[in-house]
């Protein structure tokens, strides 16, 4: 892959990324429809540097880590935020997977539903009545 292709899925990569409403969330689900694996990360107040990247770069990998005091004080991360690193050969499917899901109503910002109960898949809800719990819907729906 040359750089200006790789140039480009990074920048395109980064709008997506930027978007603030369920960054983690959406990163985390799209790595793990890649290759069918979670992110783990040792979570420390101080050195997220050594904790983002040199993983992601021994490993081959994706990696999480909390903002430490010089994220805050020379990038001015806020309490909020969440550092996410992975390699560059990662990109092409995670922009790959990142369109499907926007194609398929996973956009970001996720739309939020509220409601008084969430309706139960089927397996869920005969699980939950094998265990004894009462599924009746709730009156007034």
């Amino acid at each position: 892959m040359d750089l200006k292709k790789l140039h480009e899925m990074g920048t395109e990569l980064e709008q997506w990324l930027r978007m603030r409403s369920h960054p983690v969330a959406v990163k985390l689900n799209v790595k793990n429809w890649i290759d069918g694996k979670d992110v783990y990360s040792q979570l420390s107040g101080h050195a997220a540097c050594v904790y983002v990247i040199v993983p992601a770069l021994l490993k081959g990998d994706c990696q999480i880590a909390i903002p430490c005091k010089g994220d805050r004080k020379n990038a001015n991360a806020q309490d909020d935020e969440i550092l996410f690193s992975m390699v560059t050969e990662m990109l092409p499917p995670f922009i790959e997977e990142m369109r499907w899901l926007e194609d398929h109503g996973w956009s970001i910002p996720l739309n939020q539903e509220y409601k008084e109960e969430h309706d139960l898949k089927d397996n869920y809800r005969r699980l939950a009545e094998r265990i004894g719990m009462d599924m009746r819907k709730s009156l007034n729906r």
